[in-house]
């Protein structure tokens, strides 16, 4: 079963083929890897979609709800144990407001 957090700004998105963001506060049950708290892959049709919706959302400054699943590093971050593999993964998004 997925997570969910609701009405997050997207920040500190990075990334090319795996995609990585943060949101103005870390949602529980993430680990923070430099500020990114979820996962993505965009070279699949869905992960496209994700990345349309995030950089929109981003662009026009308005908050997310995002669904996730639970990190293996829950409450870490990179200097003790959080990478960019057990980010927590984005299962979907959606806009707010």
């Amino acid at each position: 079963m997925s997570e969910y957090a609701g009405n997050l700004k997207p920040k500190y998105i990075y990334g090319a083929g795996l995609i990585l963001f943060g949101t103005d506060r870390q949602p529980s049950g993430t680990c923070s890897y430099f500020k990114r708290y979820f996962r993505f892959d965009a070279t699949t049709p869905a992960g496209k979609n994700l990345l349309t919706i995030l950089l929109m959302a981003k662009a026009s400054d308005r908050s997310v709800d995002v669904w996730y699943n639970k990190s293996s590093a829950e409450g870490k971050n990179e200097t003790n144990g959080a990478t960019k593999n057990n980010v927590s993964v984005l299962v979907q998004i959606g806009v707010t407001n």
